[in-house]
């Protein structure tokens, strides 16, 4: 007779992200997994925001830095998607401490992260394609996001790699930069 554990390791999918960005720093981020594509939700949030501001700028009381204005209003409308998002449906994933860090990082963040960062999910909900969707961060000076679409199995472990190749600029993508 299988144990309990048996039986989800069967019948469940698994997903292992890793977060592979070197110099990212924080050296973590945290996501979800939606059952659909979060892109166009965002994008009509983009658009409520992006009106809003119109109106604060029709009456003269539009913030200084229009680059600034920018970055706020796509992290407000990207994190929008999070919304309905539960507690208990959120993760985080970060960088391998023990991995190679750019310079003067290296020994602060061995000595001052918590190696905690494995992280695998598993779950007995439907299989198929799921969306990875992390919260917004800052890279290079950008509002950047993941936004990974993953078929997850039953009985199996999808690994999926978070990269620099595989984010989106959100300040870009969407024409706001």
């Amino acid at each position: 007779m299988a144990s309990h554990g048996e039986g989800f390791r069967k019948n469940a999918w698994h997903l292992h992200p890793r977060l592979e960005v070197p110099d990212l720093f924080p050296p973590a981020v945290l996501f979800s997994l939606f059952d659909f594509d979060p892109r166009p939700k965002f994008r009509e949030s983009l658009k409520r925001v992006s009106g809003i501001d119109r109106e604060s700028t029709a009456d003269g009381s539009a913030p200084l830095d229009p680059a600034l204005t920018r970055q706020l209003r796509v992290t407000a409308a990207w994190d929008r998607v999070f919304r309905e998002v539960t507690g208990d449906r959120v993760a985080m994933v970060s960088r391998d401490p023990q991995a190679n860090e750019p310079g003067d990082l290296k020994g602060k963040l061995r000595n001052e992260v918590i190696p905690a960062y494995a992280v695998l999910i598993g779950s007995t909900e439907p299989a198929g394609t799921k969306w990875l969707a992390s919260r917004a961060t800052r890279y290079h000076e950008h509002v950047v996001a993941w936004c990974l679409p993953i078929n997850v199995a039953a009985g199996k472990v999808t690994e999926i790699a978070l990269t620099p190749e595989n984010m989106i600029a959100l300040d870009e993508e969407h024409g706001t930069g």
